[in-house]
């Protein structure tokens, strides 16, 4: 419950984790949460999470919380660092010289390719 933020790659998967108790106290010290107050003079706490169960069944909710366009917060994340890693140069990406359109390359390779989607 206190494990701190982990990003490992478990069996295959990407696997983002946090401990409750851990995400309870980051909300409760978080710039949102303890702004400073310039006539207290001190930071100045706005809430303070007394659930931290039901607080991070909220905050799961609101990560796969759709808009419109099918997003949520947590493909927005998941999309700025996979620009992120590209950016930084990963070694697991090759930069490809034809588009992916669905149609077969017709070059001496004789290979269709298609989108992964």
């Amino acid at each position: 419950m206190n494990t701190s933020l982990e990003v490992k790659i478990i069996d295959g998967k990407l696997v983002i984790s946090i401990g409750i108790e851990t995400l309870a106290w980051a909300s409760d010290h978080s710039d949102l949460s303890m702004p400073y107050n310039k006539e207290a003079n001190d930071f100045v706490p706005k809430w303070k999470v007394i659930d931290p169960l039901e607080f991070a069944a909220d905050v799961a909710r609101e990560l796969r919380r759709e808009a419109e366009d099918g997003s949520s917060l947590l493909t927005r994340v998941l999309d700025k660092a996979i620009e992120e890693a590209i950016e930084q140069g990963s070694l697991g990406v090759e930069e490809q010289t034809r588009p992916l359109t669905g149609q077969p390359l017709g070059d001496s390779d004789d290979i269709t390719v298609y989108p992964p989607w």
